[in-house]
């Protein structure tokens, strides 16, 4: 290989080298804006978990008020029941 075979080979390599940094930098700035776009999701994600946490707590709240007022109906219904036997029983005597 002569001197100008030489410098032909070495300017298509530089220029093969050349290319394949475009491509890569090129794959690489789609890699950063997948990276960003899936940064952003996760935020949302989170702070919709935030949310929803939230949510749970209130309604965890509300169930155990819910449970409260059932309790002090059952009650009442259980106190208006034996009112009701006493009376039928004194009623029979």
């Amino acid at each position: 290989m002569d001197a100008r075979q030489f410098l032909a080979q070495l300017v298509r390599n530089v220029r093969i080298l050349k290319q394949d940094h475009r491509v890569k930098s090129a794959k690489l700035r789609i890699l950063e804006m997948e990276e960003k776009e899936l940064m952003e999701k996760l935020e949302e994600a989170e702070k919709m978990g935030k949310e929803n946490e939230k949510i749970l707590e209130a309604l965890e709240k509300e169930v155990g008020e819910l449970e409260e007022i059932q309790n002090e109906l059952s009650a009442r219904v259980s106190s208006s029941k034996m009112e009701a036997n006493n009376g039928t029983a004194e009623s029979e005597n």
